[in-house]
Order: C-alpha cells, then sequence, then structure tokens
C-alpha cells in the first residue's frame, strides 16, 4: 500500500478532543503497569501538557492510551486529543491495540546519547528535576556513572596557600553549591547557609577530637577545630553539631558520618541523646593500613543515623536498578604511597575518595537534593555533588580550607566562584583582599 492510499484510507473525522470521562476503559488490560508509572505520567502531564494522544474505536472505546485517560481523569482535565479509528475492522482493532504494545519493546536505549541529552537539560535548565522524563533517580545515577575508580581531583596538588583569601563570615556561591566559613555549631551559620530550604541528606566528616599528629607521622595542619579535646569537650562538641544538622535537614534524612574508631562510641550516644536514630554503621576499607596505633587501621566507620518522620530515600532497593551495595565499602584510600596521593594528604588530613562520597549521595538522595556538610574540609562533597547532580551547601570554619575547596572545584569544573555579598570572583577578591591590609575585626558566621 502506498502513502497516498493509507492517506486515502485515514477518515475525515481522525482528530476529535473530547472528555475523558467519556470514553470507555476496557477491563481486560493487555499490559500490567508497574507501582508508580501512573503518577510519573501525571508528573509529566503536568510538566508538558497532554501531548500524546489516546486511540479509540468507533464507540470511544480506548484502544492505545489508557493509562494515558486515566491519568487525565485524575488530574480533571476537561478535553484530551483523541484519534478515532473508526477505518478499523475490530480485528484489526484488536490486533493494533496488541501491536501498540508490543512494537515499542526491543529498542535499547543508546546511553552515551542519552546521558549527553540529560546533560544538555541541566545545562539550560539546571534545576530541571530530570526523574519526569520517566526514569528514577537511581536508574539516571546510573546511567549517568563512569564507574571510574578515581576522580581528577583526588590527584591533583594543590595545597593551602600561605594567606587565606576567605575570611570568617564570608558565603560564596560556585555553580549551584553554596560554601560558608563559619562554624558548624552555630545557628546563624546554618541560617545563612540554608535559609528555608532543608537538605535531604548529611555526609560529613567531623573531626575525630584527637590532634591529627597523634595518628600520623606525616607533617600536616591541625584541624582548626577539634583536635586535642578532652572526652567532655568532644561530646559537647559533637551534641551541638548534630543538633544543627537536625535543625537543617528535613525528616526522613539520613545523615553519614565519618569516624574513627576512638569516637564512635561517643558519636552514637550523643547522636541520640540528640533525638536521631541509629540507622546503620559502614566500613570504608581503605585497602592498606595507616599510622600511628597498635595495629594499623585500614577502615574507617561511618555512623549512619536518621532524622525520623518520614521514609528515607532508598535509591539501592536490593539492586533492582543496578546498585548492588553492602555495609562495607572496599575503595583505595589516600593514603598509599604515592607522589600524587602525598601532594593531597599535605592538604587535608583525612581526605576521603570522591568515588566514596558520590556513592553515598547516590545510594540516599534524589537528583537535585541538597546535600549538607558541616565539615567539608577542602571540598570533596562539593565536587562529589556536582557529579552527582546534587546541590551541596557546605560549612568549613577554616579559611584557608574554604580557599582551598574552592581552587580544586574551579579547577575541576573550569568555573569561578562568587562572593555572594560583592558578587566579585574568587579570583577578583583574591586581588583585592591580599593587597590590601586586613581589617581589625572581621565578621563573624
Amino acid at each position: 500500500m502506498s502513502g497516498n492510499d493509507i492517506e486515502r484510507n485515514l477518515p475525515n473525522d481522525l482528530i476529535a478532543y473530547l472528555s475523558p470521562t467519556r470514553l470507555h476503559i476496557r477491563m481486560e488490560e493487555l499490559r500490567k503497569h508497574p507501582t508508580g508509572k501512573l503518577d510519573r505520567l501525571k508528573n509529566s502531564i503536568r510538566k508538558f501538557g497532554m501531548l500524546g494522544v489516546v486511540v479509540v474505536d468507533k464507540n470511544d472505546v480506548v484502544v492505545a492510551g489508557e493509562l494515558m485517560t486515566k491519568a487525565a481523569i485524575e488530574l480533571r482535565i476537561e478535553q484530551i486529543p483523541v484519534l478515532r479509528a473508526t477505518h478499523l475492522s475490530p480485528a484489526q482493532i484488536r490486533a493494533f491495540r496488541i501491536a501498540h504494545n508490543r512494537l515499542a519493546e526491543g529498542s535499547e536505549w543508546n546511553l552515551p546519547e542519552l546521558t549527553m541529552e540529560f546533560e544538555a537539560i541541566l545545562v539550560d535548565e539546571p534545576e530541571f528535576n530530570l526523574e519526569i522524563t520517566g526514569f528514577e533517580t537511581p536508574q539516571i545515577d546510573l546511567i549517568a556513572d563512569g564507574n571510574a575508580a578515581s576522580d581528577p581531583a583526588d590527584i591533583d596538588e594543590m595545597e593551602p596557600e600561605p594567606e587565606a583569601v576567605t575570611r570568617p563570615g564570608d558565603l560564596w556561591r560556585i555553580k549551584g553549591h553554596l560554601l560558608l566559613c563559619g562554624d558548624a555549631k552555630s545557628a546563624r551559620s546554618h541560617h545563612r547557609l540554608m535559609g528555608s530550604d532543608r537538605a535531604g541528606l548529611v555526609v560529613t566528616d567531623p573531626p575525630f577530637g584527637v590532634p591529627v599528629s597523634s595518628i600520623s607521622s606525616l607533617s600536616r595542619r591541625d584541624f582548626i577545630e577539634g583536635g586535642d579535646m578532652s572526652v567532655d569537650e568532644f561530646c559537647a562538641f559533637l551534641s551541638a553539631s548534630f543538633r544543627r544538622m537536625r535543625q537543617s535537614v528535613c525528616p526522613g534524612a539520613l545523615l553519614y558520618s565519618f569516624i574513627d574508631w576512638r569516637g564512635v562510641d561517643r558519636l552514637v550516644s550523643c547522636c541520640r541523646d540528640e533525638g536521631l536514630q541509629l540507622f546503620q554503621m559502614c566500613v570504608w576499607d581503605k585497602g592498606s593500613g595507616g599510622q600511628g596505633s597498635f595495629y594499623r587501621s585500614q577502615h574507617e566507620l561511618v555512623v549512619v543515623l536518621k532524622e525520623p518522620g518520614a521514609k528515607h530515600v532508598n535509591n539501592i532497593q536490593l539492586g533492582k536498578h543496578g546498585r548492588n551495595r553492602t555495609n562495607v565499602w572496599s575503595i583505595p584510600g589516600l593514603n598509599r604511597n604515592s607522589a600524587e596521593r602525598s601532594e593531597l594528604l599535605r592538604s587535608h588530613p583525612t581526605p576521603k575518595p570522591i568515588q566514596l562520597l558520590a556513592d553515598i549521595i547516590k545510594d540516599a538522595s534524589r537528583l537535585g537534593d541538597i546535600v549538607l556538610d558541616p565539615f567539608v574540609g577542602f571540598g570533596s562533597t562539593l565536587i562529589a555533588a556536582e557529579i552527582t547532580k546534587r546541590q551541596a551547601r557546605a560549612i568549613e570554619k577554616d579559611p584557608l580550607y574554604v580557599d582551598l575547596a574552592i581552587r580544586r572545584f574551579e579547577q575541576r569544573f573550569a568555573v569561578e566562584a562568587r562572593h555572594v555579598t560583592t558578587g566579585l570572583t574568587f579570583a577578583e577578591l583574591s586581588r583585592q583582599r591580599l593587597t590590601k591590609p586586613r581589617p581589625a575585626k572581621s565578621e563573624a558566621a
């Protein structure tokens, strides 16, 4: 049959706009739809409008588009586009109904092209919710995951400069992320960083409560806060910090906290006293032993806590979408003997591989969620959030580490951070501040 013959066989009243409530949906469904598909279709219609069409026979019985009709009814759409297949016989109607469902099967996604489409959408609209495409967060994460063993930022050779550009109280915006030089225990710091927003996940690495020099033979700067505290001081420090985190997260949020074995009992006790629930205990297997104890420590503990009040985000789902995860994470640490890693270790006492942080983010947050890190150090959580298409909100008390975090992010993604108050870039403010005497008193966060 030629193209002209096909066109001549179509009825004149092929297209109509009808109320979805007057259409008849067959009781017998050819396909079983998974839970949640109707809701995803409704979300798509809300975003894009009713761009699909429903096919009906001469009696207004739906031949193709049953789920779309149900969605339109639930959304109370008054009229929807309908194709009338009045030129088909009953046998052809039945055959088309099968073909319409079957012919879409058997195709595979071109994953590189699909990834590029996702990236292009986010370039045009950074806040765009990719789940509106019908893919779920863990599926999108898996599609976009290059499964690289390391990130370029893990082996950069940056070190803190002798003098800081950043001053206490400075708030920086870098792409869709915010970085504050402030105090993780301060309500004011959290309010400046979060406003009325709430984080869907916390990934953080608070000081262990012992000076760095006591657990490592390398020459490194001690944390500006947290080292060499008494037991009571350490507990008060943890309690105040996690109390503020609770105020900055949404119900059901998970809080992942790295901790040395010497501090894990106090961390769990303090967090329970603050109202958080112990959800899980994970182990990061670094692959080689560290320094400074009777047994060289090859692991670090990760306490997983939960803010009560709602279900947590679960992107693992027992491997449903390909995320097969246990509570032991075997990812090489950054204390192996190599020139690159030695450079990085001089910058920060307990660096975490980007892949390790990205995996946590993909486990327990949705695309576009806010990920909070109130002890961001030199900024690995910022990089992991950018890679996984989340928004990082971060606090770091040490201005030198804030500077280093900004420089690492700028180098990794070829972007510029901007000072929120002045609008100046990091480079512009650096030229201004490092050539002028410092004021006697700086604003504290």
